[in-house]
């Protein structure tokens, strides 16, 4: 027969044991829930986030895209010709290189995408959600090789009683040479002044972009530079746009 010192040692025993296999299980258990799907709370801002993302993106492509277009401007300024492309502001007129500088094509950008962001939350896809829109800001450079985009735009979502902020910022660096090409156009407006008039083919064609003169009368041209390394959608090739008067 056992002593009851014995006994007691064995009791002690199992009782470790049963707490060890607890906290074992428990750990095994907190583990387990940690590799679950995200509560929908958390599926819900991961997805506004995406979406706010992918918005944004897109709407800094379209603004670069138009200030290609239409000679360096968002919003273009009297002085523009209307063509059966667009309507394109001028880079050289009454013998003067008015073509913007990129300073000033960047804060076009800015305002484009301050403008349009705002429209990127469709709440509808969020009935779980309310959300409320702060001020956003975009902030862009314009580098030789690409296009470098900020934009801080906070989000306050509301769900139940809980209020979560998003105070995001989201960058981009768009692989859009617009420094090389700005500095391209510069270059050709400068050589046209010079020259008093048409600009040479063979001077069009020193650059390692495409350059392309259009005739729209006898006193108006128009430049195209198109930049084959420089894509806006796949395979599509970004181009710049500009009008030049042509006087003696």
């Amino acid at each position: 027969m056992k002593k009851r010192g014995e006994r007691k040692a064995q009791v002690y025993l199992f009782i470790a044991i049963a707490v060890v296999l607890i906290g074992f299980i428990i750990i095994i258990i907190l583990l387990g829930q940690s590799k679950l799907p995200r509560p929908d709370k958390q599926d819900d801002i991961s997805e506004v986030y995406e979406q706010m993302s992918a918005c944004i993106e897109q709407r800094a492509l379209d603004s670069i895209n138009i200030v290609g277009l239409q000679g360096g401007y968002i919003t273009l300024p009297e002085n523009s010709i209307v063509t059966n492309i667009s309507v394109i502001a001028y880079g050289l007129q009454d013998k003067k290189n008015i073509l913007p500088s990129k300073k000033q094509i960047g804060k076009e950008i800015e305002n484009y995408i301050d403008a349009t962001v705002i429209f990127c939350m469709n709440e509808q896809n969020f009935p779980n959600l309310k959300i409320k829109k702060g001020t956003p800001s975009s902030s862009v450079t314009i580098n030789q090789n690409a296009v470098n985009i900020r934009v801080d735009f906070p989000l306050s979502l509301l769900k139940g009683e809980r209020t979560i902020v998003l105070d995001n910022t989201y960058e981009y660096n768009m692989p859009i040479r617009l420094g090389k090409i700005h500095d391209t156009a510069d270059t050709i407006i400068e050589k046209q002044i010079q020259e008093k008039n048409y600009v040479s083919l063979t001077f069009l064609q020193s650059f390692d972009v495409d350059v392309t003169l259009l005739f729209i009368d006898e006193t108006t041209v128009l430049y195209v530079i198109t930049d084959r390394q420089s894509l806006i959608e796949e395979e599509v090739s970004y181009s710049f746009v500009f009008a030049a008067e042509v006087k003696e």
